[in-house]
């Protein structure tokens, strides 16, 4: 079963974000992101909704709270974020 993921255009829109902003912190290593052989980067669902979750402070659905199953790891703060 594939995993389902984003283009960094998605991302950066749903992030209200630029396509660059979004590859700038993919080489940071603040998002989780596969290369495909074309060399297009694709951002898993998980790591989009880890973002939305935490950039925009909505939380996650109430039984994957409740289960334990929710672990958001932070981003760094805006210093770190360089130019």
């Amino acid at each position: 079963m594939a995993v389902a993921s984003h283009k960094v255009g998605e991302v950066a829109e749903r992030l209200e974000v630029s396509p660059g902003t979004i590859r700038n912190w993919i080489e940071k290593g603040y998002i989780s992101a596969a290369r495909l052989p074309s060399g297009h980067r694709r951002v898993p669902d998980s790591e989009l909704q880890r973002l939305i979750a935490q950039l925009f402070e909505i939380g996650a659905p109430v039984e994957e709270a409740a289960a334990g199953m929710v672990h958001v790891r932070p981003l760094p703060s805006d210093e770190e974020w360089g130019p």
